[in-house]
């Protein structure tokens, strides 16, 4: 009897770790399915919305304070400024209307042209001319100069000169408006261009080139 009591003591001292683990499992076991019944995981959650009405019973309507509308002050435009699409007279100009006086902004110089009247009156003085040929230079490089030119050379033609064109791609330093020659030959020329009012200046360009009119760059540029 003292002999099964010794060993079973011998037994249990020398299992004693194994023993507290087992029995550390057995409670890891019961508290955790102790939580599991308590909080099941496979149950849906509640919405929101059921969650906050269990909480707090709903407000009753008599408890809602109406809320002031705001009112929005219609806005008018101020008719003091207004703006006006580019002018026809200054090609890429704006004007803006300011308490009825107009202002106009432009963003490049008008681009020049002969009128009807300037065409007549010089086609009439060119006629009588004692030339039948002349040097006719511009500046092909700038759209504004090449578009004066052909209108000129249009009233040139007309009026049966013939013409030597040359072309000059830029010129350095830059040269402006129409420059007519001082050949005394010209005098007649320079008459017919006078009279028509089509403005011009007498002189030499800067090239080593022979000319009788230049038309060159616009002047307001």
């Amino acid at each position: 009897m003292n002999i099964s009591l010794h060993s079973a003591r011998l037994f249990l001292k020398r299992n004693q770790i194994f023993f507290y683990i087992i029995f550390g499992i057995f409670g890891i076991y019961a508290i955790y399915h102790k939580n599991v019944k308590e909080n099941p995981i496979n149950e849906p959650a509640q919405p929101y919305a059921q969650q906050n009405d269990q909480i707090a019973p709903p407000i009753s309507k008599r408890h809602l304070r109406p809320t002031a509308l705001l009112k929005t002050a219609k806005t008018e435009p101020s008719p003091s400024i207004s703006v006006v699409q580019t002018m026809k007279a200054s090609p890429g100009g704006l004007q803006i209307g300011v308490n009825q006086a107009p202002i106009i902004i432009n963003a490049k110089p008008p681009s020049r042209h002969i009128s009807n009247e300037q065409r007549a009156i010089l086609l009439r003085g060119l006629r009588n001319l004692n030339i039948t040929h002349i040097t006719f230079v511009y500046i092909y490089g700038d759209r504004e100069a090449a578009a004066y030119a052909s209108e000129i050379e249009s009233v040139l033609l007309a009026a049966g000169l013939f013409l030597e064109r040359e072309l000059i791609g830029q010129l350095i330093p830059p040269t402006y408006g129409i420059i007519i020659s001082p050949d005394p030959s010209l005098a007649t020329f320079r008459a017919a261009f006078k009279s028509s009012q089509i403005q011009f200046t007498e002189g030499h360009i800067p090239a080593d080139k022979q000319f009788g009119v230049f038309i060159g760059l616009n002047p307001e540029e």
